[in-house]
Order: C-alpha cells, then structure tokens, then sequence
C-alpha cells in the first residue's frame, strides 16, 4: 500500500494520501489508519484532520476520510478482468470464446443457430480475432498476479488488439501503463479516463510505444506532464486532455514530439491565454500538422488568443465555444466572436462544430474590414481579397484615405446623390443619408413596382474605388450613413431565387 495508490471504499473511488497510526484505541493506544481523498468531494468527512490536527493535505476541502485497511479495495489485476470478460481466456478452452457468447465491441452477444450440433462446432471466433475489448470499471489496478504461469503472455492470445478501454479503473502508475502496452505490441487506441495518474517519470520509463490515440480525460495529467509523456509516446495523432485543471500551455524547447498529432481536445479547464507568449515560436512548430483544436469551455477572455490559433498552419476544426471572450474594444457591435474567428483564419472549415460555408466567410472577412475600430492579424490579405472598405475608425484602410475624408464630409450633409438600379432600369435619386434601410425598401418597392420585397435583395456599391466591394443592405434598422453611402455611388437590387433552389453545396 503506496501514498497516491487508488482504491474503493464503500463503491467510491478514493487515493490514499497518508497510512500510519492514530490513538483510536479504548485507551488510546496506537491503531492503524489510511487517510483517503475521496473523488466525490461530499463523500468526505474533513481535510485531512484529527482532533484538530492537520495529518494530511486533500486537493479539495472536505474530501478526507480515515478508513481501516479491511474497508480498502485496492483491485484487480488486468488478467483477473480478462479472465471476468472472456471467461478465463487462460484456461483449457483458451482457443475460443467459450459457450454461445461472441464478443462484438464492448457487449458479450448471444448466438444461436438453427439445426443440431453444439454451437462451438458451427461458429468459431478466436482470441486472435479481438481487435477492441472494453475493461472500463472493473476495478483494475495491476497487470499479472503473482501465480500467473510464466509461459502464457498475453500478447500471445491477443496479438491483433488495436483498442484498449480500460477507464474507471484504479490505474495509478505509469509504469503499469508501460507494462500494459507492452503486452499488446498492436495497440492504437488506449482510453485512461478517470484513472488518477501519479506524475510522469520519463527516467523510469525509457522505453517508446506506437500508440496513436489516447484519452487522458479526469487523469490528472497537466499539461507539464503531458510534455514529459510525449517522449513515451511520440507516435500520437489524437489526444484527449479533458477536465484536468489545466491553466496554460507550455511547450519547452526540447520537446517536439507533437509534430504528429492531428486533433487536441482540451475543453473544460481553466486556459486563461490559449498561447504562452514566451514559447509561441515553438508552439506552432510543435503542432505544425495540428487540424482539430477544442478549446471549449476554458477561461481564455482575450480576443488575441483567437488571433493566435490562425498560426497553426493545418488547423481546419477550432471549437472555442463557452469562453468568456471580450472582443467589445476592437469591433463593433454587429460583429460576432464566429466572425472574427473566421475572417481571421484563412484556413478554418468548421468552427464551434459547424461547417463554415463560403457565403459566411465572405460575410465575415467583409464585415470585419467594415466594423474593426483597429487592424487585425490578417487585415492586409482580407484587403487584397475584398479590396479596400469605408470604415469610420480608421483612417487609412488601404486605399481609403481618399474614402475616410469623403466620410466626413457626408456627415455634414443630409442628402447623397445615388444611381438606383434594377434589370436594366436605371433611376438617380437623391436620398438622406438618416434614411433608414425599412424605410428605402418600401421607396423602391414604389419606383419600381415591385411585388415584395421580401423576394429581393439590395446592396451598396461606391463610385470612388472600384476595388470597394459590395455592401448588403440587409439589415432594415440601419441607416445609410451606417454602410458609407456617398454621392454617386449605386444601390443595385437584384431578385432572389428560391434558397433551396440556390443554396451552396460544399
């Protein structure tokens, strides 16, 4: 029995933090105890004290308990839970999963077969056969028991497994997990959540696996250690570092062992800046094949940090939902956080778990060169794609120089000279520029004789640079001193089709 063993006591999942004597005893004489942290924080009964005196530390208040040995579970090994879900695999009938249960994922499935004969001689499904068995909650917290004969290896029955869960289990050392995947030389996928990881100790275990995969959710495992266990595992294309109070991330200079993962899930910690300013450099070569990145759920409040996931070169998948991000100094109010994210990453696909589609990234590079009261990573590109843009916070926007002075002038007067066009008609009008966009719907709907409205739409083109791109005018609470209206530019309605009819395919 170890400080930072795993056990269960009373069906609750608890690590030993403290084993010794205490004056229990009718006259008080010294009686032995282990003092537990319980997962389940109200499952405990204090914080580590006895009669007012502090004996050992838990992580949370009120998580402590004292317990007898007789009242600890301390496990199983992996063997013990083979030998449960294969009904010992071990023994005389080793060759075959035994009786009329044949293993499929993670369930034992009944077979029967019409006609006569014993179902053994009808269907036979070797061990040789498994490629992914399920050990979740079986209580494992060891490999092999002391009588297991020395010629039978494990690696021998299950020579195919690519699939381990082995979850809600009572795994703590890292050195058992070597042993593990040593025992199963194919192994890709290894599922650890909810074991309770001791620290790493890459002096310990100098040996490298293949593994591909692996769910560290509940583990424990920041990301300091994270780094150290990369040189166990340099292989690794998909990882889970879920709900383990991770504050930042940090990536030493010798580490580069993560050039190979593909996706990062590290929701639901407590990232306040998603990038470490003084490791930047090495973070974006450390994870220069990086697709999918979720940051759900974290603690990160700076729109710079959003600007920073665009240095990922591969990154296709951002999930960034759940943060408190403030963005309120930078754009106006009729941008969104989907917006900036967006515009601000060339490469992004999908963001928040929806799928970008083209419409919504050229509404979002646009509407962030007309509402950003300051230039942005990626402003330049946005403006040779687009072309220069009005905007009343900045006065030089490529070339807008000409375009901001004509702005200001606007202000002072009440009334713009503007070409309306519809088909091949073609009408000048002199408008307010207090005209709301409600309003100016229904003045076109009478020159033209329109139907409704609502089958057409409006949009701004400006006279002064012919690289300043459309504006649409959806938006029915806005004025036309909003979108830059000036004299002689052109508003163009054009009729919409059916949006089944006309709707994007990607």
């Amino acid at each position: 029995m170890e400080i930072g063993q795993r056990l269960i006591c009373d069906n609750e999942f608890a690590t030993i933090k403290w084993k010794g004597k205490l004056p229990t005893g009718k006259n008080k004489e010294l009686e032995k105890w282990i003092g537990i942290e319980y997962d389940k924080q109200e499952r405990g009964k204090h914080s580590g004290e006895f009669q007012s005196k502090k004996i050992f530390t838990t992580n949370k208040p009120g998580a402590g308990s004292f317990i007898r040995k007789k009242k600890a579970f301390l496990g199983i090994s992996l063997i013990s839970a083979l030998k449960k879900r294969y009904s010992d695999p071990f023994g005389e009938k080793s060759n075959e999963i035994q009786k009329n249960n044949v293993q499929i994922g993670e369930i034992l499935v009944p077979l029967s077969f019409m006609g006569k004969g014993d179902i053994k001689d009808q269907f036979r499904l070797t061990f040789k056969d498994i490629i992914s068995t399920c050990l979740s909650r079986m209580a494992i917290s060891f490999v092999v028991d002391l009588d297991f004969p020395s010629n039978l290896m494990i690696q021998d029955l299950f020579p195919n497994l690519v699939e381990l869960d082995i979850s809600y289990n009572l795994l703590w050392k890292w050195s058992t997990i070597a042993e593990i995947l040593s025992h199963f030389p194919k192994l890709e996928s290894l599922n650890l959540k909810s074991n309770k990881m001791e620290p790493f100790d890459s002096i310990q275990i100098n040996q490298t696996f293949s593994l591909q995969s692996i769910t560290l959710d509940q583990t424990n495992v920041n990301w300091e250690e994270f780094s150290r266990l990369s040189s166990m595992l340099p292989f690794l294309q998909i990882v889970y570092l879920c709900n383990n109070e991770i504050a930042s991330i940090q990536i030493p200079d010798s580490i580069n062992s993560f050039q190979n993962i593909l996706e990062l899930d590290i929701s639901n910690n407590y990232i306040k800046d998603q990038i470490n300013n003084s490791n930047s450099k090495q973070q974006y070569i450390a994870f220069e094949n990086l697709v999918c990145l979720s940051l759900e759920n974290n603690k990160i409040s700076s729109i710079s940090s959003v600007y920073e996931t665009a240095k990922f070169p591969q990154l296709a998948d951002l999930n960034i939902q759940g943060n408190p991000i403030n963005f309120s100094e930078k754009f106006t109010e009729k941008i969104t956080l989907r917006n900036i994210a967006i515009g601000t990453n060339n490469n992004l696909q999908k963001l928040n778990n929806s799928v970008i589609l083209k419409k919504e990234r050229t509404d979002s590079e646009r509407l962030l060169l007309m509402g950003c009261k300051e230039k942005f990573p990626n402003f330049e590109h946005l403006v040779e794609i687009h072309g220069a843009y009005q905007n009343k916070f900045l006065s030089s926007i490529g070339e807008n120089q000409k375009n901001t002075s004509q702005i200001k002038e606007n202000k002072s007067n009440t009334m713009v000279a503007l070409n309306i066009i519809y088909n091949q008609k073609q009408i000048q009008k002199k408008l307010p520029l207090s005209l709301q966009i409600s309003r100016l719907r229904i003045l076109l709907k009478q020159l033209f004789k329109l139907n409704k409205m609502e089958n057409y739409s409006i949009s701004y083109k400006s006279s002064e640079n012919e690289k300043l791109f459309e504006v649409d005018l959806s938006n029915d609470f806005r004025k036309l001193s909003f979108f830059g209206v000036n004299d002689g530019g052109t508003i163009i309605i054009k009729e919409e089709f059916n949006k089944n009819d006309k709707e994007e395919k990607f």
